[in-house]
């Protein structure tokens, strides 16, 4: 048992280590890189009026499905 406990914490400090690694990392490389370019249309998209919606289907009642008395 005492094998088996080693042998899970040494790939768990292996895995937490080199999760911090990647995470400093890709910290360093967002630190380098160029500011994005903003979006030249930042007004809010309304819908066109002008485009016909579907219509909604009417719910309708559910049907009895106990046999019909004779």
């Amino acid at each position: 048992m005492h094998l088996l406990l080693t042998r899970f914490t040494v790939r768990w400090l292996a895995l937490m280590s080199g999760a911090a690694h990647a995470t400093t990392a890709l910290r360093a490389l967002s630190r380098h890189a160029p500011e994005a370019e903003p979006d030249e249309d930042l007004a809010p998209r309304t819908p066109d009026p002008s485009t016909r919606r579907r219509a909604v289907p009417a719910v309708t009642q559910r049907t009895r499905r106990s046999p019909k008395p004779a």
